[in-house]
C-alpha cells in the first residue's frame, strides 16, 4: 500500500515538473529546426518497497515501428536528442514491467520526463541453464580425474 502511494504521489509531482519545465524552456528556446532534448531519471522499487534509481535501463525512441534512437541510464539518468515530431518512449530493464509513453518533440524543446517502473518478480538469471550444465559436467570430470590418480598411483619404471 505504502509503495503504491508513494508511486502515485511522485508520478503526480513528476508531471507538474515536466510540465512547468517543458512550457518555461520550449517558450525561452529559439527553433533552429533540429528537434529538441528528452532526459530524465529512471526509478524502480526493489524487493524491500524502496524506490531506488534503475540503471542499465533502455530507452528506446519508435516512430512509426522503426527506432530512432536508444540511450541507457547511468545511476538511472538518461538523455536523448530527437529530431521533431511525435515518438513513443519505450523503457525495458530487467526484472521490471515495461514502461510506454507517447511524446511530442518540438524544436528547440527540452523536457525532463522520469519514470517509475514496477517490479515483475521474475528472477534475473545469473547463468543460462546449458552454462549450469555445462559448469557440472566440467566439475564432474575434473573430480573423477582426481580421484582416478589418488586410487592408481602411477608408477616410475627406471630403465637402465
Amino acid at each position: 500500500m505504502l509503495a503504491i502511494l508513494t508511486l502515485l504521489l511522485a508520478t503526480t509531482f513528476s508531471a507538474i515538473i515536466n510540465t512547468q519545465s517543458a512550457n518555461a524552456v520550449s517558450v525561452d528556446q529559439v527553433s533552429h529546426g533540429a528537434g529538441g532534448r528528452v532526459h530524465g531519471n529512471i526509478y524502480g522499487f526493489n524487493v524491500y518497497d524502496e524506490l531506488i534509481t534503475v540503471s542499465w535501463a533502455s530507452v528506446t525512441a519508435m516512430q512509426s515501428g522503426q527506432t530512432i534512437d536508444k540511450a541507457y541510464s547511468s545511476d538511472g539518468f538518461y538523455e536523448m536528442y530527437l529530431p521533431s515530431g511525435t515518438f513513443d518512449l519505450v523503457v525495458e530493464a530487467q526484472g521490471f514491467f515495461t514502461e510506454e509513453m507517447n511524446i511530442y518533440i518540438g524544436d528547440g524543446s527540452d523536457y525532463a520526463l522520469n519514470f517509475y517502473m514496477e517490479r515483475n518478480n521474475q528472477p534475473i538469471p545469473e547463468f543460462p541453464i546449458s552454462a549450469i550444465q555445462l559448469i557440472a559436467l566440467l566439475s564432474l570430470t575434473v573430480t573423477l580425474l582426481i580421484l582416478r590418480r589418488k586410487t592408481f598411483p602411477q608408477t616410475r619404471t627406471s630403465q637402465p
